[in-house]
């Protein structure tokens, strides 16, 4: 994994260089572009405090979105030719590399920055898998039914999260799975405990972002349904 400004974003508040981000996945080097690459919390702080106001948080690199791409990489053979969601995609890294390994991919995101840089880092691995629509959780459409849904850094906001479950529970598959990863951050903790309370299935795993020489610990969440329970015919 590495880093390296030679990209500019451009919005209404000038021109901002694009940080470069590699890391190995579908047997090839994926390469991502954005505004910021934040790793650890101190990364977080200081992008909010500053860059926040003129950048949107979809044009950064989060944590969760590296230990997702990392999580599907090893996971290759369970996306070849599947039907992929991806919600909050900001600057694609997550879909892009499940889109390498054979996915049919749908980003979503509410900002347009999202689906640009998500597209045009597409474009600079050649893949070409995947497609870009702009929506709000609060105002969702999609009827469409997913063998995966993915999602990283998207369980910021307490208040959205009955917004998430009903796009789970519309868009899902019956025998789906969902995917999300975030550092543990307390919502995203309350978040689980609703979706065990729900009767879903959980498995975590936990993976160690490392760049340059920073470091975060990043849950990878595994969703499943729980199967109903037998009915026996029997007096």
């Amino acid at each position: 994994m590495s880093a390296a400004g030679d990209r500019i974003l451009t919005n209404e508040y000038g021109d901002y260089p694009l940080l470069e981000f590699r890391m190995p996945a579908a047997g090839h080097e994926i390469v991502v572009c954005g505004e910021a690459i934040n790793i650890t919390t101190d990364d977080e702080m200081e992008f909010f405090d500053g860059l926040r106001y003129t950048v949107p948080f979809a044009a950064a690199l989060w944590p969760g979105a590296i230990g997702l791409a990392e999580q599907l990489a090893e996971l290759a053979e369970e996306f070849a030719d599947r039907y992929v969601l991806e919600l909050g995609a900001g600057i694609g890294l997550p879909g892009i590399v499940a889109a390498a390994l054979g996915a049919r991919v749908v980003q979503t995101d509410h900002k347009v920055v999202s689906a640009e840089l998500a597209q045009r880092n597409a474009e600079l691995n050649g893949i070409g898998n995947i497609e870009y629509r702009l929506s709000a959780w609060t105002s969702w459409h999609n009827r469409d039914r997913y063998d995966w849904i993915i999602g990283s850094d998207i369980l910021y906001y307490d208040d959205m999260h009955p917004f998430l479950m009903e796009i789970l529970d519309r868009n899902l598959a019956p025998d789906g799975r969902v995917l999300l990863a975030d550092p543990y951050r307390p919502p995203a903790l309350s978040f689980l405990d609703r979706v065990l309370a729900e009767g879903w299935q959980v498995t975590t795993f936990q993976r160690t972002i490392r760049l340059d020489d920073r470091t975060r610990d990043v849950g990878i969440f595994l969703l499943e349904k729980s199967p109903l329970p037998s009915v026996s015919n029997e007096d």
